[in-house]
């Protein structure tokens, strides 16, 4: 049994603006409770390309907290900063590693970053 992740699997967003994406872990559509689990987010233009935000990088361009471990929530945050000079399309993925060290890939999709206008 595989875990799955509902949040959002491709969005479009401007550049510049802090971002919270809120991801919630399942499996068979219910909640697993990711206590003692570590999520982890990267995105890049494509599979092995530089990572334009990451929690793997030092120091961080994104986080990745657990918000509510009981109902499967995490959220990934970025700053305005961090986001200020993205533009494009930039393939994400998203990972929680159990407290053991068991690692799942649970959701990976597309965000596309355009400039803000105002």
């Amino acid at each position: 049994m595989a875990l799955e992740l509902a949040g959002p699997i491709s969005g479009t967003f401007f550049a510049g603006n802090h971002r919270a994406w809120v991801f919630s872990v399942t499996q068979d559509g219910v909640a697993v409770n990711i206590s003692g689990a570590t999520g982890r987010f990267v995105m890049a233009r494509k599979p092995g390309s530089d990572a334009a935000l990451s929690t793997e990088s030092s120091p961080q361009t994104v986080t990745a907290s657990i918000t509510d471990a009981a109902a499967g929530e995490f959220t990934v945050s970025v700053s305005a900063d961090n986001t200020q000079n993205l533009l494009g399309t930039y393939l994400y993925q998203a990972q929680i590693e159990d407290s053991s060290g068991n690692k799942s890939n649970v959701l990976h999709g597309y965000f596309t970053f355009k400039k803000n206008m105002i």
